[in-house]
């Protein structure tokens, strides 16, 4: 009879701690402008012409994972339903099984066996995830983090089972080898790869797992809070930008030769930013006849010499500069252009 109760007791605990683990959490019924505008967006972007390539399952925000993932909430990219991250059994009926066709995402999942000293071949890309937008920054770079997880760990790697992904990124100032739309002509760069590589080294199961760059591979295989077997350490995208000015991202994720086992990528919320940064305005003044604070001078009783300065000048911005007083510009003291332009590498305008 001991033995009886026993067992039954390590039954109830360890259906109890299948409830524990299970705290994450998929919603898929946004649109895909709150996906981008309300989960996936921080301070200094505005996007704009979002459009969506794939089922509507495939898509999801995810909320919950602080104790058992990588990421606390954000955007899912799936290469099925994303709900499935969560054990319960999704069927995205609308991508399973859907032929797709994208070559650059095709070259990228066989580009990486020749960077890891392997030889297999991926011979196509399927059940594609494609969410894109154009935006503007209001700083000199954006920046996200992200995670990427699969099904296919660690029975396919190196295999022609290569899920792949990636985040291609076109605008003023990048030329790149992959396409891009037609309002942004020198090609698009994949800002998604794995920390420190020489030459760069996309994100696949083949490329981190508990073999290669393990330093950043979590193995899952018990599904301990996430039906994923392995998923990667936070990682960042980041890039150099030109504020004001518009570019396009296109963040994208697909199966590799099949159909079947999963991958995902989850973009953590809020983190698509953009730097800010002030331009200052200081006075030069020799002699002591100044009122009310470094920029305020007295007409004849002394001479000034007005700076504005910026922190970085990795890109050229126009700057509107609005002057008050009782002074005529340009009559009692040397013209004040209502505009000033500061080109790349110039930090400071007098």
């Amino acid at each position: 009879m001991r033995l009886t109760n026993l067992f039954c007791l390590f039954l109830f605990f360890g259906c109890l701690s299948t409830k524990i683990w299970g705290q994450i959490d998929v919603t898929s019924n946004y649109t895909i402008e709150e996906y981008v505008n309300e989960v996936l967006l921080g301070e200094g972007i505005e996007a704009f012409n979002v459009t969506y390539t794939g089922g509507a399952s495939q898509l999801g925000y995810m909320t919950g994972g602080e104790d058992v993932f990588t990421i606390e909430s954000g955007l899912v990219l799936s290469s099925d339903a994303a709900v499935n991250i969560t054990c319960e059994l999704g069927i995205c009926d609308d991508c399973l099984g859907t032929a797709f066709n994208d070559p650059d995402l095709l070259d990228i999942a066989n580009s990486v066996p020749p960077l890891i000293n392997q030889n297999f071949s991926v011979l196509s890309v399927n059940d594609g995830c494609v969410l894109e937008f154009d935006f503007t920054a209001s700083g000199d770079s954006i920046r996200f983090n992200y995670v990427f997880g699969s099904d296919e760990y660690e029975a396919w790697i190196n295999t022609q089972y290569n899920d792949v992904f990636a985040f291609f990124l076109s605008g003023p100032g990048i030329i790149g080898d992959y396409a891009s739309p037609a309002g942004y002509p020198d090609g698009a760069i994949n800002i998604a790869g794995v920390p420190n590589a020489d030459p760069p080294l996309p994100i696949t199961i083949s490329s981190v797992n508990s073999g290669t760059n393990s330093q950043y591979f979590i193995n899952n295989q018990s599904e301990n809070g996430i039906c994923i077997l392995g998923y990667t350490q936070t990682f960042t995208a980041e890039a150099a930008v030109q504020c004001g000015e518009n570019y396009h991202i296109k963040l994208a994720i697909a199966d590799g030769s099949d159909t079947a086992l999963e991958s995902i990528v989850v973009l953590e919320e809020g983190s698509f930013s953009s730097n800010s940064f002030d331009l200052v305005a200081t006075a030069s003044i020799s002699g002591n006849q100044i009122f009310g604070g470094d920029t305020t001078v007295v007409e004849s009783c002394n001479n000034a010499v007005f700076v504005i300065s910026r922190p970085v000048a990795d890109s050229q911005d126009t700057l509107d500069v609005i002057i008050s007083g009782t002074a005529t510009n340009g009559i009692d003291y040397e013209t004040i252009d209502p505009e000033v332009i500061m080109d790349v590498g110039e930090f400071t305008y007098e």
